[in-house]
């Protein structure tokens, strides 16, 4: 029998952008903003993980918004591509 962490909703985010990564010195190939608001943003920091519908994202800047890069295999394994 194999465990899985179902997860627990804490909120609803608003995606400001998504848009493709052009630069050839990294392995991400989009970048995802999202506009987490305040209590939801809370503690994280940038390397923290985050689970955007069910896919598990590493920030990757955090402003008023927070960013994801994410690379092409997980947008074409995920409900994220």
């Amino acid at each position: 029998m194999y465990s899985l962490f179902t997860g627990i909703i804490q909120g609803l985010a608003e995606v400001k952008s998504i848009s493709k990564i052009r630069s050839n010195n990294k392995s991400a190939d989009t970048k995802l903003c999202i506009n987490l608001g305040g209590k939801l943003k809370g503690d994280l920091k940038v390397g923290d993980s985050v689970s955007i519908n069910g896919a598990c994202l590493t920030a990757t800047r955090i402003s008023k918004t927070v960013d994801f890069e994410i690379i092409n295999e997980t947008m074409n394994r995920t409900c994220l591509g």
